[in-house]
C-alpha cells in the first residue's frame, strides 16, 4: 500500500501544509487541493527522536507548528512493517502513522 501511495504522490510533491489540526482521535492536514485525515495513532520524530505524538498533551501545539512545512517524501515507516506510512517533512522531521488502530 505504501508503494502505491508513494507512486501516486510523487508527482504532486512537495505538498505544503496550510492547515493542520488534531481533534482526538483525528489528525487532519490540508493544503491547496489536497487533504489527509487519519484516526490512527501517529507521531512526529526528528533525528530519530520522538518530538510528540497523538497521546501527548502538547500534541495540539506541535500539530499547529506543521503549518508552513511541506510533505516532501513518502516511505514505509520501517522495513519490518511496510504497511505503516511515514511522511518526510521539509524540516527533516517525519510524521509516522500506525496501521494497527
Amino acid at each position: 500500500m505504501i508503494e502505491h501511495l508513494r507512486r501516486e504522490l510523487a508527482p504532486l510533491l512537495p505538498l505544503e501544509i496550510r492547515k493542520a489540526s488534531f481533534i482526538d482521535p483525528t489528525l487532519t492536514l490540508a493544503g491547496d487541493g489536497w487533504s489527509l485525515s487519519s484516526g490512527s495513532a501517529w507521531r512526529v520524530t526528528k533525528g530519530g527522536v520522538l518530538a510528540y505524538g497523538w497521546s501527548d498533551p502538547a500534541a495540539i501545539d506541535g500539530v499547529r507548528d506543521l503549518c508552513g512545512k511541506s510533505i516532501v517524501a513518502v516511505a514505509p515507516q520501517s522495513a519490518l512493517m511496510a504497511g505503516d506510512p511515514a511522511f518526510e517533512l521539509s524540516d527533516g522531521a517525519w510524521l509516522e502513522g500506525f496501521s494497527d488502530q
